[in-house]
């Protein structure tokens, strides 16, 4: 199983642990491993369209949250991106992502 599925694995431990009275540090941390799941899947999934093999551990390494934390917000803002002519359905998927994205980062931050 890839890593970011073993976090997401977790978060959802972590949340139905205790379903009926959750702890707040089992609820943060839940938080904390779902960020972490989507941040370290999206990695994974841009490494893996990666034309050039032996760049992809190099490319990896180079993802910065803040740095992804500001394209999502940018995708969110259509000023910015307008995705004029583009399938709208893949658009909002996009934005729903880069929405998820800000908000667990957000909530694993607070």
């Amino acid at each position: 199983m890839a890593y970011h599925d073993d976090l997401l694995r977790q978060a959802f431990d972590l949340v139905h642990k205790s379903a009926s009275n959750p702890a707040q540090a089992d609820l943060r941390r839940a938080f904390s491993a779902a960020y972490y799941a989507l941040f370290h899947l999206l990695i994974s999934e841009t490494v893996l369209n990666w034309k050039l093999e032996s760049s992809r551990n190099g490319l990896a390494r180079m993802f910065e949250h803040h740095t992804m934390a500001k394209a999502s917000a940018r995708v969110l803002d259509s000023r910015v991106f307008a995705f004029i002519g583009q399938d709208e359905a893949v658009v909002q998927k996009l934005r729903l992502v880069a929405l998820r994205f800000g908000q667990l980062q957000e909530k694993r931050h607070g």
